[in-house]
């Protein structure tokens, strides 16, 4: 089990790696994916299938049998279990695997993990922020642009998802380190992965990662510890709010007074010019609303929802909103299932905040945070596995 969480840790400098010979990146995101899958089914057939059938797991088992019937019944069934993208049912399989892999594993490798995704991240960065001729070579993307990991993640908004999560576990890394020399480095990793996220500049990010430190603070108060390390985040975050610029203007500030504007917009129209909210996200929502009022219990099938929105002549895959998404893929059946598992298991673990440890504390937030920021963006095999891996370290607390 081990070896499959590191070679999905490792999988972002191994994508770098196939841009410079020119191999589309979803193929290496996609190995430990498929590999988790095997893994997960023959965990299931021979050690776990009389675990399945409890009372806990009964809206992951609802979210599961739809999901399969709304991809039987889909209008392109391969695109549905398979998909163009390689997000099809059994990638769900195998992002099942990783929550299933964050349940098992002890929290001394889940802090290894932890610490291993903030150096990979760390190492990413850099060769993001430098703008060299390497740097074009590794991300295939002019050296002029700032979205060096398009190439590795596709687009800079997954990328943004990664640098969420990655931001998040080095908090702990640095929160946790043991020795001054540790604390140095994850410091610096931290300050360096701030700067690499706000640089990404994708807003709902920007914004989960306030929520982050607002929910991290209330911890660190209820423990009554920390308060120097807590201290030197809230600088790291707010002097690169201050540095990071992009063509003579702030990035922090231009996303800020962007949000306002497109809501106050909204609200002088009373909503009759939603379309354009947020990047043209509007039309899109409004859209996919309109979409599952025609199939609202099962959905169009993973990988379908792009040719319903060409009827409308919306050239976009996904809603980019995880819950529109469920639902225009699954069903609302499915969707509400899953929704209420999630919940579920961070309910339960708000309900033991103080008990718990800092893995499992580190772990919910990365959870909600995720959740946040995909209010407004896509679940995608490039970050989807990460989520599903800390969910999986959360639902500890759950099934006990």
């Amino acid at each position: 089990m081990n070896q499959i969480i590191n070679l999905l840790i490792f999988t972002p400098l191994i994508a770098v790696i196939f841009n410079i010979i020119k191999i589309p990146s979803q193929i290496i995101w996609y190995l430990p994916i498929l590999i988790m899958c095997v893994f997960f089914l023959e965990m299931i057939i021979q050690k776990e299938y009389k675990n399945i059938i409890s009372k806990k797991n009964i809206p992951i088992l609802i979210y599961i049998i739809f999901t399969f019937v709304s991809c039987i019944t889909a209008k392109y069934k391969y695109e549905a279990f398979i998909g163009y993208n390689l997000e099809g049912f059994i990638t769900l399989i195998g992002y099942l695997g990783f929550l299933y892999l964050g349940l098992k594993l002890d929290n001394r490798t889940i802090t290894k993990s932890i610490k291993q995704i903030t150096i990979v991240s760390t190492i990413l960065s850099i060769l993001m922020i430098f703008k060299t001729d390497i740097s074009n070579i590794l991300f295939n993307i002019p050296t002029t642009s700032y979205y060096f990991i398009q190439g590795t993640f596709d687009h800079f908004n997954h990328a943004g998802y990664y640098l969420l999560i990655a931001t998040i576990c080095s908090v702990f890394a640095y929160m946790n380190a043991k020795t001054s020399k540790e604390k140095i480095v994850f410091a610096t990793s931290h300050s360096i992965l701030i700067y690499t996220m706000i640089l990404n500049d994708t807003f709902g990010v920007f914004v989960s990662y306030i929520v982050f430190l607002f929910l991290i603070t209330i911890y660190l108060i209820i423990k009554k510890k920390q308060a120097k390390e807590l201290l030197i985040i809230f600088l790291s975050f707010v002097v690169m709010s201050c540095i990071t610029n992009r063509n003579n203007y702030n990035i922090v500030k231009h996303n800020v007074q962007e949000i306002i504007s497109d809501t106050n917009t909204v609200i002088e129209t009373k909503g009759d010019n939603i379309d354009n909210f947020g990047t043209g996200r509007g039309i899109i929502w409004k859209t996919g609303i309109k979409l599952l009022k025609e199939k609202p219990i099962l959905g169009y099938g993973f990988e379908n929802i792009k040719y319903e929105y060409e009827q409308y002549d919306i050239n976009v895959d996904k809603p980019h909103n995880i819950m529109l998404e469920l639902a225009l893929s699954n069903g609302m059946i499915a969707a509400s299932s899953f929704i209420i598992y999630v919940a579920l298991i961070i309910i339960k673990n708000l309900r033991k905040i103080k008990e718990s440890d800092n893995v499992l504390v580190i772990s919910l937030l990365i959870v909600i945070t995720y959740l946040i920021s995909s209010l407004i963006g896509n679940q995608t095999l490039y970050v989807a596995p990460y989520f599903y891996f800390f969910l999986g370290v959360c639902s500890k607390e759950y099934y006990k």
